[in-house]
């Protein structure tokens, strides 16, 4: 229990970062479902990741009935407009949910530590995964990632314990948690290797149970008919996400995606997320891992194998795709609990091989589990800590609205009508927003409806925002001052080539950032008005600049449109 409550405690500390506002671009989504759900709206065109909106739209229902019955709120206009106004409450929930399921997958790598090579195996396994950096990371945010490994390792648990024969396995239970793992997020369709692994090793090809039974056809066929069901969008857009997933794992350029060509050679992924693993688990804990699994598979030992069945085909497939921008240290989430497990093994091993008294066993896993759990356990310490700190866009954005006048005209990056995709959380005029809705009304209801509350709602200072998106090209100084642009507000490492950040960039659009970055410096009545820096010790964030390009003339008088 003591380590659960340490689990709990490394994902729930620094959980209300930036509130409320939101920094992380993967959080919008899950919510935003969830709140549409409520609305009676469902989106279709989402589909190779989700499913945790379910859930979040359970919590939100018990929500909405708490706020009711307390009288914090007086119907469902009320409810939406507290979303709009103040979302902190929606993302408290949304966080403290992942943490409690990020908590949940260590207590499930003891319970299945356990079970394959005992107590200490058990204890051992659940501590190197509750320190793991990237899964205490992870477990801050309302994202998928952390949902899906998960329910993934609840399915292969299940084919372990059926394949080692301790206990039964129930097809339409494994149907069921295997098609919301994939419905959170489509590579865990990778568990479905253990699963016919196993019902091989242990009931072989034919049979009651065997591979072609009618068990293996309840488990296959009624996950797939559950996914179907809990993700319909995959039956309109199927055609669409096959050629997408062409189009990633060979690199070839999508003409549906804003990523149309890399802006550098792709890195050597083996090598990034071979320096991930080791920052995340620390050296140590990666060796007896290696070790671990290494000694396992050679002695065939079936639960070894069926979470290396899983894992290294996953690894395999997040280092092996073909576009510039879909690498990232989260990828590697799904694979920590079986690092953990092979980890633990590995201990054992040493321990086994010892000689001496009773007491030298327990006092060498003691010493080399705080030993292998030291070094991550201060990395995610630290990292807990830093997001308690304010974010470098929340500290420019109170900047800006002090500072800049209101109605001035503002080019920034991201996107207008997501929020959480710019560079900073400023407001925008009330008639961008108007033309917004209308824009909005026929391809996307639900976000127009969103910016329908959001425009009642908003208040001075507003500022007429430009946004420029990630794949679209930036034009001189001169051009926006024409433009009638007062203010730029950008990410330096992104205006900066040969930087990590701007290489996952379209080689067009970082040609024109660096351009554009060139001319602010070069150019004398353009002025760098604020700067806030971000560090790994420091504010979490981006470094930020504020640079000046025109004065604001001056015009007395309420906001048109206001």
């Amino acid at each position: 229990m003591s380590l659960l409550v340490v689990a709990l405690g490394l994902r729930l500390w620094g959980s209300w970062f930036g509130l409320p506002h939101v920094f992380h671009a993967d959080e919008g989504f899950e919510v935003y479902r969830a709140v549409r759900l409520g609305m009676g709206g469902f989106d279709f065109d989402r589909v190779a990741k989700g499913g945790y909106y379910y859930l979040l739209f359970l919590e939100y229902g018990f929500y909405f009935v708490w706020l009711f019955v307390t009288g914090a709120i007086s119907g469902v206009s009320d409810f939406a407009a507290r979303f709009v106004s103040d979302p902190s409450g929606f993302w408290k929930i949304g966080r403290a949910t992942t943490a409690v399921l990020g908590t949940a997958t260590v207590a499930a790598v003891w319970w299945q530590g356990r079970r394959i090579g005992g107590a200490r195996v058990g204890w051992l396994a659940a501590a190197f995964l509750a320190v793991s950096v990237q899964h205490v990371v992870n477990s801050h945010y309302v994202s998928v990632d952390v949902p899906m490994t998960l329910w993934t390792f609840l399915a292969i648990l299940l084919v372990v314990e059926d394949t080692c024969g301790r206990a039964r396995l129930r097809p339409w239970w494994f149907a069921a948690i295997a098609a919301y793992a994939v419905m959170n997020k489509q590579p865990a369709v990778l568990l479905f290797i253990p699963f016919f692994l196993g019902t091989w090793m242990r009931h072989g090809p034919r049979g009651g149970e065997g591979l072609w039974s009618r068990r293996t056809a309840i488990a296959v066929g009624g996950a797939a008919l559950i996914y179907t069901v809990g993700n319909p969008g995959i039956v309109v857009n199927f055609g669409l996400e096959v050629s997408r997933a062409f189009h990633t794992i060979l690199g070839t350029p999508d003409p549906d995606g804003d990523y149309i060509q890399a802006a550098t050679a792709i890195p050597n992924l083996w090598a990034f997320y071979g320096r991930v693993l080791r920052t995340s688990q620390g050296p140590a804990m990666l060796a007896l891992a290696v070790a671990g699994l290494g000694l396992g598979l050679w002695r065939r030992d079936r639960a070894v194998l069926l979470h290396a069945s899983f894992a290294l085909p996953f690894l395999v497939l997040i280092a092996s795709v073909g576009t510039s921008h879909l690498y990232y240290p989260r990828y590697i989430v799904p694979i920590l609990p079986a690092v953990a497990l092979f980890a633990a093994l590995g201990v054992e091993e040493i321990i086994r091989a010892l000689r001496g008294p009773r007491w030298v066993a327990p006092a060498v896993a003691v010493g080399v589990g705080v030993l292998v759990i030291a070094e991550p356990g201060l990395r995610a310490v630290q990292w807990d800590q830093r997001m308690t700190l304010a974010d470098t866009r929340a500290l420019a954005a109170a900047w800006i609205e002090e500072n800049v006048p209101h109605k001035a005209a503002i080019v920034l990056e991201g996107s207008e009508e997501d929020a959480a995709q710019l560079g900073v959380p400023i407001g925008n005029l009330k008639r961008n927003m108007k033309r917004m809705v209308v824009r909005l009304a026929e391809s996307d209801p639900g976000k127009a409806k969103y910016w329908s509350l959001k425009l009642q709602t908003a208040s001075p200072p507003l500022y007429d925002l430009h946004a420029v998106r990630h794949h679209e090209d930036w034009v001189s100084v001169q051009e926006y001052r024409d433009a009638g642009i007062h203010y730029a507000v950008l990410r330096r490492d992104f205006f900066l080539t040969g930087t990590r950040l701007s290489e996952r960039l379209t080689s067009p659009a970082v040609a024109t950032r660096a351009a554009f970055y060139e001319q602010l410096l070069s150019t004398p009545d353009v002025e760098l008005v604020a700067s806030f820096e971000a560090s790994p010790d420091g504010h979490p964030g981006y470094d930020l600049e504020v640079w000046k390009l025109a004065d604001l003339p001056a015009e007395p008088g309420a906001e048109a449109g206001s």
